[in-house]
């Protein structure tokens, strides 16, 4: 998958005539893979690249300065694209000048004009332009002025909703991962690098490895304990992860007096010395309780073992 930047009025001669989606996809989920595949059936047709221009960081990042509610990262974003198997992903980087730009000038400077596509696939919500003024009837109107097919896509529904990002952000901020593995097609997942704890979950029989997300605008769910997988040094581990704040522990033992984010990882061998600064991406299968404040250090060991008991039921 080819990538590279979109900027305004610069020819981009070798995906000249390409079918494109367009789009913010953050989450690129089940509705936004509907519109890729409309996409690359269309190429087909015209013979042509099918790719897509995407926004990356997506405006609320850039906009709204405590923006914490990004289903996929830039990274994340661009390795789903390439599971797809998309041709080529153009980004746009959202600036002040954008932000105001008029929604005709902007598909003319950034769209018509780099590319001179053969047919644009939208969602049918799709919006553009300054105050977000662009839909789909301009968009129609534009494309049948430069002989430019336009697409627009139904929402995908799912339990008589519509598959939209900001429902799969609700889903998340409550812990319903379950249900927003069902809505994005894959399960929701974070990646962040090992850092240092205390020990105590070590101490408590159920040792661990704190997370670290580097990107602060990333969404991670809800406080509580749920059924994870995690991607770790080559290998594949099930397990149960902690988000939120360890009630239970005395303050002073606690690793951080701040949310952490700690998971056990069923069969690692390994120690957190050698875990330190690696890389670990955890994907959330089922929320299995809230976080609680237990009344005493054995209460709590005796619910991690009750809570893995569970896990190891599910995976076999």
């Amino acid at each position: 998958m080819r990538i590279f930047n979109i900027r305004p009025h610069q020819k981009c001669p070798k995906i000249k005539g390409a079918v494109i989606a367009l789009g913010s996809f953050d989450g690129v989920h089940q509705g936004h893979q509907k519109i890729l595949q409309t996409a690359k059936l269309l190429a087909k047709k015209y013979e042509r690249l099918a790719g897509v221009i995407s926004y990356m960081p997506i405006p609320q990042v850039l906009i709204h300065k405590d923006f914490h509610f990004l289903l996929t990262t830039d990274r994340e974003k661009i390795s789903i694209f390439k599971d797809l198997a998309v041709d080529f992903l153009g980004t746009i980087r959202f600036t002040p000048r954008l932000k105001n730009l008029a929604a005709r000038q902007y598909i003319i400077e950034y769209i018509i004009k780099t590319i001179k596509p053969s047919a644009i696939v939208v969602g049918v919500d799709h919006r553009f332009g300054k105050e977000h003024k662009g839909n789909v009837t301009l968009l129609r109107k534009i494309g049948k002025e430069f002989d430019c097919e336009v697409k627009v896509i139904a929402s995908m529904k799912y339990h008589n909703a519509p598959i939209k990002s900001t429902r799969i952000r609700e889903l998340i901020i409550l812990g319903n991962v379950k249900r927003a593995h069902e809505l994005l097609g894959r399960p929701y997942s974070i990646t962040g690098t090992v850092i240092k704890g205390k020990g105590l979950a070590k101490q408590l029989g159920f040792p661990t490895l704190n997370m670290h997300i580097p990107e602060k605008e990333k969404l991670v769910p809800a406080d509580g304990v749920y059924h994870i997988r995690t991607s770790f040094d080559g290998k594949k581990y099930d397990g149960v992860m902690n988000i939120g704040f360890a009630p239970t522990i005395p303050d002073k033992l606690r690793a951080y007096q701040m949310r952490s984010l700690e998971a056990h990882l069923f069969d690692f061998n390994g120690t957190e010395k050698s875990a330190l600064r690696k890389e670990i991406t955890v994907e959330f299968f089922e929320r299995l309780r809230p976080e609680k404040k237990f009344d005493s250090l054995e209460e709590l060991k005796n619910q991690i073992a009750e809570d893995i008991k569970k896990v190891k039921g599910i995976v076999g």
